[in-house]
């Protein structure tokens, strides 16, 4: 049989094109269900505009890692104070505003405010009207510029239904509060995991007039007090409540720290405590609610290009030299044979005329 040989070019781009995921080769195809939620959504924080550092934020994610440092090169507001290293196990909050620190990286300064505070998810904490608990620093217009995710918005959650057991959707309406890119996902993973009416969010206003119930109706447009949060996320930056719901301890002379746990609040109705859809809810949003990933081990991938060069042609060029060297070897082999073949034949010619 004929052997075929390539040159070492040739070789080298069909090992390198045999090496590339196949998703670069193929175009990309759609889904079968182009609506269908997406299951792992994630979205970048910029942490700075003069060296464009971003994190990313995914939803499901893990977390935790190192605390890093936020940069004041862009006159951010809070520039100095550190975010980063919390993770899944410590997503929950209680009732209490300010609750949900990881307390072994983010010891509580002050726990009659959240004022100075740093950022273990990477995001800031939901700002109440009337400086409540010193959240007013976070919802400064200059501040609300830099926030992480976007603008603080709401969105009810209404039973269908698919839900399984409910109340009313009047009783079982509860709403979610927090930044727009943590809300989008959220309302995502309620449609798909909850089986949640779908429904756009809204700007939050929380309420600054007299402390006391939100309102009696569950439509859109409600003005939250901080007493009508059911359960803190994140470091209380994300939220559920429910207009009805009303926690006096979150209201001097009972709101005295943000470490108050929820038996230090005003209990829920026996209609949420017994709710498969409540705890749907509140356990999907425990588990997907975007959180910082952890950093990369390498943040500058360029030092690796000549690795990954090496380690995808490497071999093939190492082949295609032994092709070029091992045809010449052989030839010279050759070459010499035929020459000690003629040599023989002449000296057999002269020694037998």
């Amino acid at each position: 049989m004929t052997r075929i040989h390539y040159p070492p070019w040739a070789m080298a781009l069909l090992f390198f094109s045999a090496a590339l995921p196949s998703r670069l080769l193929v175009s990309a195809q759609p889904s079968e269900d182009p609506c269908k939620p997406l299951p792992n959504y994630r979205f970048r924080l910029t942490q700075s505009l003069k060296t464009f550092d971003t994190r990313r934020m995914s939803a499901w994610s893990g977390g935790g890692g190192p605390i890093w440092q936020l940069e004041g090169d862009t006159e951010n507001p809070f520039a100095g104070r550190n975010y980063g290293s919390g993770d899944r196990h410590t997503i929950y909050g209680s009732r209490a505003y300010g609750s949900g620190y990881p307390a072994w990286s983010y010891p509580v300064p002050d726990p009659a405010t959240v004022a100075g505070r740093g950022f273990p998810y990477g995001v800031w904490p939901i700002s109440w009207a009337g400086n409540h608990s010193g959240s007013a620093e976070y919802g400064v217009v200059t501040a609300e510029l830099f926030r992480p995710g976007g603008q603080l918005v709401q969105a009810p959650l209404r039973p269908t239904p698919a839900s399984g057991n409910y109340s009313t959707v009047e009783e079982e309406t509860y709403w979610l509060i927090g930044d727009r890119g943590s809300m989008l996902s959220m309302l995502t993973n309620m449609v798909d995991w909850c089986h949640a009416g779908p429904i756009w969010p809204e700007i939050f206003e929380p309420a600054d007039d007299a402390i006391g119930v939100a309102g009696d109706n569950t439509s859109q447009g409600v003005k939250f007090h901080p007493g009508n949060v059911l359960q803190y996320y994140r470091a209380s930056t994300f939220a559920l409540a429910h207009p009805k719901y009303n926690n006096t301890y979150a209201y001097p002379p009972l709101n005295t720290s943000t470490l108050l746990t929820h038996d230090q609040s005003t209990p829920l109705n026996d209609v949420m405590k017994s709710s498969p859809w409540l705890r749907c809810i509140n356990e999907t949003i425990a588990d997907a609610l975007p959180i910082l990933d952890m950093r990369p081990r390498y943040t500058d991938y360029k030092f690796l290009t000549p690795v990954i060069v090496i380690i995808a042609v490497g071999p093939a060029v190492l082949f295609g030299l032994h092709e070029c060297f091992y045809d010449r070897i052989r030839r010279t082999w050759a070459e010499k044979q035929a020459i000690s073949r003629r040599r023989a034949l002449v000296d057999e010619f002269q020694l037998y005329p």
